[in-house]
């Protein structure tokens, strides 16, 4: 298991450019690869986690890959029949698939944090950004 988180550029609108985007699925495939020498052809399962600033509200449909990350691991991730699981603190978000499609699985542990699973088709469905930064405020 490897993990990564975002690090996000200085200057804000350099998160609208690919090479200055540092996401959490860049840094742990970054980490499986130097350190146990394994690529995409082994991922599968993802896990993208949440937790609220308690300052603002973070929806968790902005748990979503980018568009970028979509290719790059989201994928592969389908051709491995893999999952994405998408855990947070945000309860109420269900606008995570196109066409108004909703996720088959989702699991509530004590209100507190929720689990959105995202298998086969739902993988290829999901609803990203309609361009790379777009959903940075």
């Amino acid at each position: 298991m490897h993990s990564g988180s975002n690090i996000d550029p200085l200057k804000k609108e350099n998160l609208k450019i690919s090479k200055f985007r540092n996401c959490a699925e860049k840094q742990a495939s970054l980490s499986a690869l130097e350190l146990d020498g394994l690529d995409n052809n082994k991922l599968k399962i993802l896990f993208l986690f949440r937790l609220d600033n308690k300052i603002k509200k973070l929806s968790s449909e902005k748990l979503l890959p980018c568009k970028d990350c979509f290719k790059k691991y989201i994928i592969d991730l389908q051709k491995n029949n893999g999952t994405l699981v998408l855990i947070s603190e945000e309860m109420e978000a269900d606008d995570f698939l196109q066409n108004g499609a909703k996720p088959e699985t989702q699991i509530n542990f004590d209100n507190q944090f929720r689990f959105i699973f995202f298998q086969g088709d739902e993988l290829s469905n999901l609803k990203l950004e309609d361009k790379l930064g777009s959903n940075i405020q």
